[in-house]
């Protein structure tokens, strides 16, 4: 009797300690603002305003997902706030080559489609038939608009295995 109760408290106790295990995955490196404060992207969306933020990548990233969330501040009645439809894309910075000064963009992804269709977050992952599409250490770039007039506050999270920095 003694080794089937030793037996079922230890049962226990396993599958007790194994439900408080934490999901394996990376936390999400943060930044937002306020549209009024934020740079303006020299790069439209569509012919609406766009804003830009860039930020490094510190390492190699098979994937990272990107998400971004967007809230229109009403000041005047009815004062208030209401998430709002964003389109976001994500651009790499890149060189020709090593004498090259100049730095140049390309596109990785965007969060819609060619009907305006968007969705709340973007995962981008390196492909090694494409050189400019890996996710490598260096700098990148996201545009983002709520395609509005009204300012807004955005919240952009990226999920990385690699540390990220922003960049003002």
């Amino acid at each position: 009797m003694k080794k089937i109760m030793a037996i079922v408290t230890t049962s226990l106790i396993i599958s007790c300690v194994g439900m408080n295990k934490k999901k394996k995955g990376f936390p999400p490196y943060t930044f937002g603002g306020f549209s009024e404060k934020s740079e303006i992207s020299n790069t439209k969306i569509d012919g609406h305003r766009a804003y830009k933020r860039d930020f490094k990548l510190l390492g190699n990233a098979k994937c990272i997902e990107i998400s971004l969330t967007t809230v229109e501040i009403r000041k005047k009645f009815p004062v208030g706030r209401t998430e709002v439809p964003n389109f976001f894309a994500v651009q790499k910075f890149f060189t020709r080559s090593k004498d090259d000064t100049m730095q140049y963009l390309t596109p990785l992804g965007k969060n819609y489609n060619k009907q305006w269709k968007s969705s709340s977050s973007l995962k981008l992952c390196s492909d090694g038939s494409k050189p400019l599409s890996n996710l490598k250490k260096g700098k990148y770039r996201i545009i983002f608009t709520t395609a509005g007039e009204n300012s807004f506050y955005y919240e952009v999270k990226i999920k990385s295995p690699v540390p990220i920095s922003f960049q003002d």
